[in-house]
């Protein structure tokens, strides 16, 4: 069982991780030409404007403390008005992509921080600034796939939206309205775990220490 230390901890990073995620999409909306999401104080770095008390500090808090491999996690969405965008669709498909390359971006600054540190003997295996670090590196990858999977209202189903047509494009939207229910379906069967956990522990361990 994970300590309150630890569990204070992961959701401080969980919780700087979301924020940026969302202000990402907020910020490129606005670049865009929406402005719903600087109207309403979501273009703040306030993770009071951002975290849902339920998705983002409750429920992680119980897997954590229940020992679950699958973390269920959301923040508030950012809104975003499609019709004050020039190309909805592909501006959408923008819009979505700049959560998950923050949390990426993330990943990779502390994973290149950590190798510095490593290599010059700032940190060493044990520490607590080397747990965290490794933490956050995995977490922000964890993020990052788990929100680039094509299932609505993921960001990956706006990413892939404008590369559908016809028939497929018929079935993606019959399917969702049931996204969520899928979602949590594949949480709890594990194989959300998995997935997850078998792309990010290569490309994490990579990141950290060097192919």
């Amino acid at each position: 069982m994970i300590s309150i230390i630890g569990l204070v901890s992961l959701i401080g990073m969980l919780v700087v991780s979301v924020v940026l995620h969302e202000l990402a999409h907020g910020w490129v909306a606005f670049r865009m030409g929406d402005s719903t999401a600087q109207q309403l104080g979501r273009l703040t770095l306030n993770p009071i404007a951002h975290i849902d008390w339920l998705g983002s500090i409750v429920l992680p808090a119980l897997c954590a403390l229940l020992g679950s491999p699958v973390w269920i996690a959301w923040a508030k969405p950012v809104p975003v008005n499609s019709r004050n965008l020039k190309n909805p669709e592909n501006d959408m498909m923008w819009i979505a992509i700049a959560g998950p390359l923050t949390n990426i971006t993330l990943a990779v600054v502390v994973g290149i921080l950590f190798r510095i540190f490593l290599n010059t003997g700032s940190i060493v295996s044990g520490e607590i600034a080397y747990q965290l670090m490794i933490q956050f590196v995995f977490l922000n990858l964890g993020l990052a796939v788990f929100n680039l999977i094509p299932i609505p209202p993921l960001d990956g189903s706006k990413i892939l939206m404008p590369f559908l047509s016809g028939r497929s494009r018929y079935w993606f939207s019959v399917i969702a309205p049931y996204g969520i229910g899928i979602i949590l379906c594949i949480s709890f069967t594990g194989v959300l775990s998995r997935l997850v956990t078998g792309i990010i522990m290569p490309i994490g361990q990579g990141l950290l220490y060097g192919i």
